[in-house]
């Protein structure tokens, strides 16, 4: 079981779903079944999200809708995949606040969010909370703060990749309590919490819905 402790995030995700650019509009869209890509591991709070919105869309719209995980690259495989779909509005990205910033942490990027996308609807805003393997001596941001500094470069913190609000939440709380813990990016906030669960990483800034169903219910109560 996940420990959460109470914690102040650089920033939340953000989900929000992206279009091709230039999709043409249909008196009697849609016709056939519509995907939705997720570029991060199934599990996490983007992939529950996608998969909640997808279920009533295809209630609503009377087509199937489709979820495809694309994960990798801080959401930039998927991204590409989707830039690259045909516009016919039948491919729509989840895009998270880690493809805003990617457009300043990486040197290229194979799509442009303003000029290859069209915004749908913002969907959702998730805060995020810091968690803790149960092994960890600590109740408090505070106590884990201390406990960290005590073991130097010793304790990593997971994230669902590098340059998600998860890293960038760890990396300022490296700065503001003084502390060097190591970055270990994964592939999605799922697969960063088995890890967390497993011991192989001690602490990590996750989506608050990720990890509900994964603490005690008490804790998990008075982190809210």
């Amino acid at each position: 079981m996940i420990k959460p402790l109470r914690a102040s995030a650089l920033a939340a995700l953000g989900a929000c779903a992206l279009v091709q650019a230039h999709a043409q509009s249909s008196a009697d869209f849609p016709t056939r079944p519509i995907r939705i890509v997720v570029p991060f591991a199934a599990g996490g709070a983007t992939d529950v999200i996608a998969r909640v919105v997808g279920q009533k869309l295809s209630e609503q719209l009377g087509q199937p809708v489709v979820v495809d995980n694309k994960a990798g690259a801080n959401g930039n495989i998927g991204a590409v995949a989707v830039a690259r779909a045909a516009p016919d509005g039948y491919t729509i990205l989840m895009a998270t606040s880690s493809h805003a910033i990617n457009a300043t942490l990486y040197r290229k990027l194979d799509y442009s969010l303003t000029k290859d996308f069209a915004a749908l609807s913002n969907l959702a805003s998730v805060p995020l909370v810091l968690v803790v393997n149960p092994g960890v001596p600590a109740r408090s941001a505070a106590e884990f703060a201390a406990f960290a500094k005590a073991q130097g470069d010793k304790i990593n913190f997971a994230s669902g990749g590098t340059g998600t609000a998860a890293h960038l939440a760890g990396e300022q709380f490296n700065t503001l309590a003084g502390i060097r813990m190591l970055h270990v990016p994964y592939k999605g906030g799922a697969l960063a919490q088995t890890d967390l669960i497993g011991g192989q990483v001690q602490a990590m800034f996750a989506n608050l819905p990720e990890v509900l169903t994964k603490c005690r219910p008490a804790s998990c109560a008075r982190s809210r």
